[in-house]
């Protein structure tokens, strides 16, 4: 079923119509495939059964049955997983809630890491790294990830900018986004409309778009040069957060390295600043950190370049650029 998926992730946007109709409902409602006939999908989705019918061959499968089928499997594979971690749960009472919760994000972790490939991820980071001033949209629930994003860019010492409607004068704050910037937009299901509105404005301005959100059809991944689906999956009635900060934490990582020397410089000064401010409780922190900025700087950069190498190999637009070491 996966590989159903991802099938039609890649030829939805050529799909006619009606067959993209189908498509966002299997893509929705996979599971309900396992039990529905086909008449009741023509009716749910207000397309002729015929078509239903005809959208399982385009996918290359030999009907609709086949396509239930599918569905079954997965659907009993899951469940299993789903009683797998309940079971796991119980067994480790009383901490039996924490014990589901931290099982649940380990899934969401190592889902993402198949979600998002390489190349796609390269080139995010690319958009960013060679950026002015990254532009950051996130409302409702990603308003604090943005917020904890902008954060650790200035740690870093990139010009980084939250979007934030409320007051009136969000026209004047897109006037501020020029062609050499970038916009990083972050929504999950149910999607947020001032995010896709916001998104929108921006790109007419010229500046390279990325999303973080949860489906490569989500609102946002329509409307972005470059977007990162990232599982959200959680056992409750909201959605989890932790493999979001996990990719947000590459990207800062990976900006970080682009330009090594402007963050090395970034963060002696935010060294000094914090000891003359007496900032932290604890007196022994700057010995810690001078540690870890000396790590950074041994980082070896090669590791960067192997991955934008594997992640080259296997796309081939001639337009495509490196990301940048540069001395800012």
């Amino acid at each position: 079923m996966d590989a159903v998926l991802a099938r039609i992730k890649e030829t939805y946007r050529a799909m006619t119509p009606t067959f993209r109709a189908v498509a966002q409902y299997v893509l929705d409602h996979h599971h309900e495939l396992a039990f529905a006939s086909v008449a009741k999908i023509g009716e749910l989705t207000r397309i002729s059964p015929a078509t239903v019918v005809r959208f399982a061959d385009h996918l290359g499968l030999s009907g609709y049955t086949e396509l239930q089928t599918l569905a079954r499997q997965a659907l009993r594979q899951e469940m299993n997983t789903v009683s797998q971690l309940r079971r796991t749960a119980r067994q480790s009472d009383p901490h039996s809630l924490l014990a589901l919760a931290l099982r649940s994000d380990i899934s969401n972790l190592e889902r993402t890491l198949d979600m998002v490939a390489d190349e796609t991820f390269i080139r995010a980071l690319e958009v960013l790294a060679s950026a002015r001033t990254i532009h950051l949209i996130g409302l409702r629930s990603t308003f604090g990830l943005v917020r904890h994003f902008e954060f650790y860019l200035g740690w870093i010492g990139r010009n980084a900018n939250v979007l934030r409607p409320g007051i009136g004068d969000l026209p004047e704050q897109i006037l501020k986004v020029g062609p050499r910037d970038a916009c990083l937009a972050l929504s999950f299901r149910r999607y947020t409309r001032d995010t896709l509105e916001i998104l929108r404005a921006v790109r007419k301005t010229g500046a390279k778009t990325v999303a973080l959100t949860d489906s490569d059809l989500a609102p946002i991944a329509e409307e972005s040069d470059v977007a990162l689906s990232i599982s959200v999956r959680f056992p409750a009635f909201f959605e989890s957060r932790v493999a979001v900060l996990s990719v947000m934490n590459a990207l800062v990582f990976g900006i970080a390295l682009a330009d090594r020397k402007g963050t090395l410089a970034a963060l002696r000064r935010h060294e000094e600043a914090w000891s003359v401010n007496n900032t932290y409780v604890d007196e022994n922190f700057r010995p810690h950190l001078s540690a870890e900025i000396r790590a950074f700087a041994a980082t070896d950069p090669r590791a960067m370049l192997m991955l934008r190498g594997k992640a080259r190999q296997r796309r081939t637009p001639p337009s495509a650029r490196l990301i940048p070491e540069t001395t800012r």
